[in-house]
Formats: C-alpha cells, sequence, structure tokens
C-alpha cells in the first residue's frame, strides 16, 4: 500500500511540473513573441518614413541630397 501511495505521489509531482512549465513556457514565448513583433513593427514603420523622406525629395536633387538620404538607410 505504501509502494503505491509513494507511486501515485510521484506521478502527481511529475504531472503537477509539467503543467507548470508547460504554461510558463507559454506565458514567456507569448511575451518574447509580442516583444519582437513590436519591434518588427517599429523597424517597418522606420523603412516607410525613410521610405516617404526619399520620395519627398526634388525631381532632380543635388548629389549630396541623394548620398544623405542613402547614407542615413544604411545606417539605420
Amino acid at each position: 500500500m505504501e509502494k503505491k501511495f509513494k507511486i501515485l505521489i510521484i506521478v502527481a509531482l511529475i504531472i503537477i511540473i509539467g503543467l507548470g512549465s508547460y504554461f510558463a513556457y507559454t506565458s514567456y514565448a507569448n511575451a518574447e513573441f509580442d516583444k519582437n513583433l513590436k519591434e518588427a513593427h517599429d523597424y517597418s514603420k522606420m523603412r516607410v518614413d525613410k521610405s516617404d523622406n526619399i520620395q519627398s525629395l526634388p525631381d532632380r536633387p543635388n548629389i549630396n541630397q541623394t548620398n544623405d538620404a542613402i547614407n542615413s538607410i544604411k545606417k539605420n
């Protein structure tokens, strides 16, 4: 009887630890996904803003304006 009780406790602990690990990992994974999604959105927004800046240049910009726009894109 005591042997069955020990096995039952060990199985219960394994199940509890497994469920706790699962919920902890999913919480961590969701937080990381949200963080990465925000970073991707910010990066995308920055690229759109840079593209809009380049498109707003005059039709025939001087070479310095073009080089400055290209360099600002390369820096980011």
